[in-house]
């Protein structure tokens, strides 16, 4: 541990006032594999003469809590930069029909107490290398580096953490979660009895019990190995039921035998580590390893992602910048149709895996499992699978019998429909009822969502001298647009619907995980204009109080926007991944059905009910906010936005507009004070995506 006078936190100065010493270029919490390997590509590439890193670890790192294995081609870097502690590798897979070879693959192996040791060895020789076995408590992202509260208080420029996020913990404490859970034991027999070049990493051979579970030998002599029972399930493997079925496993096979070591642990298999990943802030934190994402969920391997995580991270940290570990969109949906499958029907898992590993060269698998292959590639893997459970589990992606029925896109479906029905008996009180939703919708979330740009803006989440500059800079952007639509009302509205689209865009595909720059302004374009297309006739007495009736078009000519925007919306959404295409599909109900109502209604619906809604929710899952919180945090700025509604709705008042005919001039005013607001959330995107990737700027401990 390292004795410092402690210093408190509880004031931002104290963070200037730091002692030298306890000032940092690079924190790393957690020293696991995935920390090891980014100290090993700092190494290697040169990045750490002259640099203060300190490392936190509890744990002293001299045991042997795990071991690693992953393939690769003998001349990849990774198997170059480790082969001082690869202990061994082979070159065969046992399948269905025998063993086969790998190459041009070799399956290496790692002990993860050789790598400790080895890494740590190589740190001794930097005097800036800090090693404190305190648990970090906290840790607070501010505008100059990150402050770290653990024995003392320290700062860093940039801070990797290993632990998961609250969220992540959370989903792994949701029920029913999938796990890949194991119990192996390290053998030695008497006589040669192991093929020390075959490994087999699934032996179905054993009794499923309505499980999926198997055996995973790797010998590493012909007198010694690691047998390792494996199950898929939400029921983890216990020690005395994996004895039951160890012992006699290996008695059949190999005889008598002693036990060296037992291995004993559990993987999540789970896609929420990867969906509720700490996003970079600023590329200040960073997550690195199972935080990260590193780990596939269908097969618990991260070995090798983490090792390029580390290398990327070595690479991009001098130059301001810090990669995240990505995944193909298809590769996600593979995974969750297999997961889904897993969880609902566990004994399909034998004759699936059974299949591709006895139709499947070796390499093509473990090229297709490192998510390489191109998509031609992976027609043959795919139809060598059993097609019925992978229907089913495609059926129930789409709709899946186990989330909530009741989500809040169905509840402005319902709203939707209901006002459809009102619609149809009292034609004129829809209107009114419209206008009415709109205006509650304004009060919550529509106008407290922009309200909390100053949360996205200022560390400090509070009203002091550093917030003024903000609402000057935020009151000049309203003063811009509001003058440009005094000077060119054409372009003011160009101008308005742009970013509009761009915002509406962004939102949905961050919300859809799916986000890239050209589909997202598609969407955001296809929406506004199927919206406005489908109420044109509406639309023209807006351009009329404009004094724009000169762009007013002939009906042959307006037929097709609202055809044009449909087709943006459908091009779009072919970006879409595929886990997200049915929330998708719902947001085209609400704009379809929007199509039949006034433009109001249709604006309100999709404004408020979908956009406010989960621009509200990003940033409360992002900050780890209450509601109550966040209301709280946003009243000063709603109340300003009130308060310039008032005085705006009292001018047109005063220039003879009335309840009625001021909704156009009204959508001048949110022209405006939208301006900034989209500028602000776009940087908070920037910052934090992907979407839902939720953290906290001050991160709590986990685990």
């Amino acid at each position: 541990m390292i004795h410092r006078s402690p210093l408190p936190l509880d004031r931002e100065e104290n963070l200037r006032l730091l002692n030298s010493d306890l000032s940092y270029d690079y924190a790393l919490i957690g020293a696991g594999g995935a920390g090891m390997l980014w100290l090993l590509a700092m190494h290697e590439q040169a990045q750490l003469h002259g640099k203060q890193v300190i490392i936190f670890e509890p744990d002293s790192k001299t045991a042997n809590d795990r071991t690693w294995c992953f393939w690769a081609k003998p001349d990849d870097p990774i198997v170059q930069s480790l082969s001082s502690v690869i202990d061994n590798s082979w070159s065969h897979m046992q399948t269905p029909h025998g063993p086969r070879q790998l190459d041009p693959y070799r399956y290496y192996h790692i002990r993860s107490a050789t790598l400790y040791a080895w890494v740590k060895e190589i740190m001794a020789h930097y005097p800036g290398i800090t090693w404190c076995n305190s648990p970090v408590q906290e840790v607070a992202v501010n505008e100059d580096g990150c402050s770290i509260t653990s024995d003392q208080a320290y700062t860093a420029a940039v801070v990797l953490d290993s632990r998961l996020n609250a969220e992540q913990k959370a989903a792994l404490q949701d029920a029913p979660l999938l796990w890949q859970s194991f119990v192996g034991y390290r053998i030695q027999i008497d006589k040669a009895g192991f093929d020390s070049e075959t490994i087999d990493l699934m032996d179905f051979s054993i009794p499923q019990d309505e499980q999926c579970q198997f055996m995973y030998v790797l010998p590493y002599s012909e007198e010694e190995a690691l047998v390792e029972m494996t199950r898929f399930g939400e029921e983890v493997l216990s020690e005395p039921e994996a004895a039951d079925v160890l012992e006699p496993y290996i008695q059949e096979r190999w005889g008598d035998f002693y036990r060296l070591e037992k291995e004993v642990g559990r993987i999540p298999m789970t896609l929420s580590l990867q969906e509720n990943r700490t996003s970079n802030m600023d590329n200040r934190y960073i997550p690195i390893g199972t935080a990260a994402g590193a780990v596939k969920p269908t097969t618990g391997y991260a070995f090798h992602t983490m090792y390029d995580h580390g290398q990327a991270l070595a690479k991009a940290l001098p130059k301001g910048e810090a990669p995240t570990i990505t995944k193909r969109s298809r590769s996600t949906f593979y995974d969750s149709l297999l997961l889904d499958i897993l969880q609902r029907q566990p004994a399909k898992g034998k004759p699936i895996f059974d299949a591709l590993f006895s139709r499947i060269a070796p390499k093509r698998v473990m090229r297709f499992l490192q998510e390489k292959t191109p998509f031609l590639q992976e027609l043959p893997i795919l139809a060598s699978l059993p097609p019925k459970p992978f229907l089913q589990a495609l059926g129930s992606h789409w709709w899946p019998k186990t989330s909530p029925v009741w989500q809040p896109v169905h509840a402005v479906i319902v709203l939707a429909v209901l006002l459809l029905l009102v619609q149809a008996w009292l034609p004129s009180a829809v209107v009114v009822i419209s206008q009415l939703l709109l205006a509650l919708g304004l009060l919550f979330p529509g106008i407290p969502h922009g309200a909390m740009d100053h949360v996205l803006t200022l560390p400090d989440h509070r009203i002091t001298r550093k917030t003024w500059p903000f609402i000057a800079k935020y009151i000049g952007i309203m003063g811009l647009v509001m003058g440009l639509w005094m000077l060119s009302p054409a372009l003011g509205l160009l101008l308005f619907i742009g970013y509009s689209a761009w915002h509406f865009g962004e939102t949905d595909f961050r919300e859809w995980r799916s986000f890239q720059g050209v589909p997202a302004l598609l969407h955001g374009l296809g929406l506004l204009l199927f919206m406005l297309g489908t109420h044109w006739s509406t639309f023209v007495p807006y351009l009329q109080a404009y004094g724009l009736s000169a762009y007013s078009l002939p009906a042959s000519t307006t037929d097709g926007i609202p055809v044009l925007g449909a087709q943006f919306l459908l091009i779009a959404g072919t970006f879409i991944a595929p886990e997200k295409r049915m929330a998708w599909a719902k947001t085209m109900v609400v704009l379809l059905l929007g199509a039949f109502l006034p433009l109001l209604a249709a604006f309100g619906l999709y404004f408020i009910g979908l956009h406010s809604s989960n621009g509200w929710r990003h940033i409360k899952q992002e900050h780890g906010f209450s509601t109550r919180k966040m209301i709280r945090l946003a009243f000063p700025f709603t109340a300003l936005s009130f308060v310039g509604m008032a005085l705006f709705a009292g001018i047109m008042y005063a220039l003879g507009y009335t309840w009625s005919t001021g909704w156009p001039v009204f959508f001048v005013f949110l022209a405006a004070i939208s301006a900034p607001h989209i500028w602000y959330m776009h940087r908070f995107y920037q910052q934090t995506a992907p979407v839902s990737a939720v953290t906290s700027p001050v991160l709590k401990k986990v685990g």
